[in-house]
């Protein structure tokens, strides 16, 4: 800081980094990029192709409970609301079978 040569050429070797530091260190870029742009980094990331070819019935089967507005009554007199479980075998209904 405040230095300031005589000589304006000997300014860029002086202040250039190499490329054999920078490719040293050019793995810690993807580190980076996680702790400062999360996004970027999800977006940059491999993703798997996922697909139903060749899958048999009940090989891939989801599921999820959905809240449903319908009030009840127990046997001890209080009222609950219902829930449904759904199940849906996603190979047999990407077969076009359901």
């Amino acid at each position: 800081m405040g230095f300031r040569p005589n000589d304006p050429a000997s300014f860029e070797p002086a202040c250039s980094i190499p490329w054999t530091l920078v490719s040293q260190e050019i793995h810690y870029r993807k580190v980076h990029q996680f702790r400062t742009n999360r996004k970027a980094y999800e977006d940059s990331r491999p993703r798997g192709r996922r697909s139903v070819e060749g899958m048999r019935p009940m090989e891939l089967v989801v599921g999820d409970v959905h809240p449903i507005d319908i009030h009840l009554r127990r046997a001890d007199g209080s009222i609950c609301t219902a829930k449904l479980i759904a199940f849906l075998d996603w190979a047999l209904a990407a077969s076009g079978v359901i």
